[in-house]
């Protein structure tokens, strides 16, 4: 039987972990004999750790996980895990600075000096890429290449009695990837824009009290409960609307699951040919933005003139752009715009295109949410958003200091309304335009889907 809340055990775990990275050489030494002037240089073998990183969350250590000072290809640390749920995570770079591209060789973990065959039930414990890969023998770092490893040990979790330590724990732990010269058998690691989100790190708000608002979460909470947003229970290899995504949108190597948190909204949609491209997925930024930060305070108008066939032409500025997002690009940064029916028109005239020039992110569609919600937008029905609680993350939702956001779509009915998604009534509303007081610009991105982790 599963108990949520089991009397704390204290664990203590003395963590050491020395990841070596092993030299191998294979004809390298090899002697030229060129007539002539130029210049040869010599090859050089430089594989080393740099740059380690702690997670937020993380429990303090009592020694950070350090590179050595003396030989860069070993990182140690030590901690104490007392709860369940406690966990120590870094990153560190494995760089390669020589001119000879290396490969795996070996990967091997040892627990009290004695190769791991199986964890303890009560442990987890993790050496991967930093998106999630799993690291294997043949896989190339090529010169003058860097890759980023995630190292995770936590204490789990909703243990069963028979997982529990039945004393305090010291263990040793020791991890080693063995790097040779690479050769004709060496494969690329692609690492992946977006992973999915580990459901212990899945966003949370807490329902307000709202003192007799109709509509928001306490029509379905009590006030002071807390919402989760995204999926608690995922598919391999599948997608749904809601599924968490950690993107690494702004290369530095760190899945940030509080800043850089997506959620898998549909496949792309194509606003020209108005279909959907299932080679693509659609994510959604938790939160409003900016000037690309996120902040989900701030409003701006859609278009300040008041017509609707413009496009985002005020507000779409504070998209994140190209440098402060690099590691993502839009499929088409010029879009044709459209109404709420994937038509052309509204009583102003004819919808065009609209350029988000310079941005890594675009408004989401009316067409993404029907398809992901399974609604049809413009019934203005209140609590159509219930299946997709995910979209009112930092919404009026949970907090009534908190805005709604805009999507791309004009109204046809008329020529200066705007479609949002509104906290408020849980669905999808419209507004004028020019209104710059409740309604922020929140991130959609486009990542092929072989380029997500899922």
């Amino acid at each position: 039987m599963r108990k949520k809340n089991k009397k704390k055990r204290l664990l203590v775990v003395v963590l050491l972990l020395v990841m070596l990275i092993g030299v191998g050489y294979a004809l390298i030494s090899t002697t030229l004999n060129i007539n002539g002037t130029t210049g040869i240089k010599k090859s050089t073998w430089n594989i080393h750790f740099a740059n380690v990183q702690e997670f937020e969350g993380s429990v303090v250590a009592t020694e950070k996980a350090k590179i050595n000072d003396s030989d860069p290809t070993k990182v140690s640390y030590e901690i104490t895990l007392s709860n369940p749920g406690d966990f120590y995570q870094f990153n560190v770079d494995v760089v390669n600075e020589g001119s000879i591209d290396g490969m795996v060789n070996l990967v091997e973990s040892k627990m009290d000096g004695e190769v791991l065959s199986k964890l303890p039930g009560y442990l987890e414990y993790s050496v991967t890429y930093n998106d999630g890969q799993e690291i294997k023998a043949k896989q190339a770092l090529k010169s003058e290449e860097t890759k980023t490893y995630t190292v995770r040990i936590a204490y789990k979790k909703d243990l069963n009695e028979e997982d529990l330590p039945k004393s305090e724990k010291a263990l040793s732990m020791e991890f080693s990837v063995e790097y040779v010269q690479a050769d004709g058998e060496k494969v690329d690691v692609d690492t992946k824009l977006c992973k999915r989100a580990n459901v212990e790190t899945l966003h949370t708000e807490i329902c307000e009290d709202h003192g007799g608002q109709w509509y928001p979460c306490d029509k379905l909470y009590s006030a002071g409960e807390t919402i989760s947003y995204g999926n608690k229970s995922t598919t391999s290899g599948e997608l749904k609307s809601g599924d968490a995504f950690d993107c690494d949108v702004n290369g530095d190597g760190v899945y940030n699951s509080n800043t850089e948190r997506f959620y898998y909204v549909s496949d792309y949609y194509d606003t020209t040919s108005k279909s959907f491209d299932d080679g693509y997925a659609t994510l959604i930024y938790y939160n409003n933005v900016k000037a690309g930060v996120p902040d989900n305070k701030a409003t701006f108008a859609y278009d300040a003139s008041n017509e609707n066939w413009h496009g985002p032409v005020t507000g779409y500025v504070q998209l994140p752009s190209v440098s402060q997002w690099s590691k993502v690009t839009l499929l088409n940064e010029t879009r044709q715009l459209l109404n709420e029916n994937a038509g052309n028109t509204t009583t102003g005239g004819m919808l065009g295109t609209f350029t988000y020039t310079g941005k890594a992110a675009r408004l989401l569609t009316v067409q993404e949410v029907n398809k992901a919600c399974g609604i049809t937008a413009g019934t203005w029905i209140v609590g159509e958003l219930d299946t997709c609680e995910y979209l009112l993350e930092n919404t009026w939702y949970a907090d009534t200091a908190l805005k709604h956001w805009w999507l791309e779509n004009a109204r046809s009915a008329n020529s200066n309304g705007g479609w949002n998604v509104g906290g408020a009534h849980r669905n999808v509303g419209n507004v004028d335009t020019y209104d710059d007081t409740l309604r922020g610009f929140r991130p959609a991105i486009d990542v092929l889907k072989t380029n997500m982790l899922y």
